[in-house]
């Protein structure tokens, strides 16, 4: 069995109001080390083969507080690409961009101006998932982003992507998932009691 561990990144400033942050490297802000180092705490008895991280700031820089083995920084576990949405809430998307923001909200079933298109996200989540598929018998750490993993979960259980709001995760959540017998499965979701 493959047992993967996920990990969203720590609270950086633009997630506090809201701003999408997409490819842009933002940092973790002091709330984000404490998650991350509260993280560490609760993974310490989980021994790891291999660390894999997207290679965006936040998520690189809550992975290097988590543990001290060689990280492989891959960046089809980034965020996706939102376009000239990126670095705006939603209600700048609306004032600056309305009819391109009516058309690409709440479903998502298209590419955002200038961004990734739901196929393009879709198919290096899928492209990771199958490279995890090989690591037989290991235990893996994968620190990465909010609508990534979202992506990554319907992939898992054949879900459409419509669906993936149903997924949404928390900062420094833990979520887990196991691949045995050809199958993946969902052992846990969204754990964030090593926050209380």
């Amino acid at each position: 069995m493959t047992r993967v561990i996920i990990v969203r990144h720590g609270e950086t400033d633009w997630n506090k109001v809201g701003r999408y942050q997409g490819h842009e490297p933002t940092q973790l802000n002091a709330s984000g080390r404490a998650q991350a180092q509260a993280t560490d705490v609760a993974l310490q008895k989980i021994k790891f083969d291999a660390v894999y991280s997207s290679d965006l700031p936040r998520a690189y820089q809550t992975v290097q507080i988590i543990t001290n083995l060689p990280i492989h920084m891959d960046s089809r576990l980034r965020e996706p690409h939102y376009g000239v949405f990126q670095g705006l809430t939603y209600a700048e998307m609306q004032a600056q961009y309305p009819t391109e923001f009516a058309a690409w909200y709440p479903e998502r079933k298209i590419a955002p101006p200038d961004g990734e298109t739901p196929e393009q996200i879709a198919n290096r989540a899928a492209s990771f998932l199958e490279d995890m598929q090989l690591l037989k018998n290991k235990t893996v750490l994968v620190v990465s982003h909010g609508e990534l993993i979202q992506v990554l979960l319907c992939l898992c259980l054949k879900e459409p992507l419509a669906n993936q709001k149903a997924y949404i995760v928390d900062n420094v959540s833990i979520t887990e998932i196991a691949h045995s017998d050809g199958e993946w499965h969902l052992l846990r979701f969204n754990d964030t009691t090593h926050l209380s």
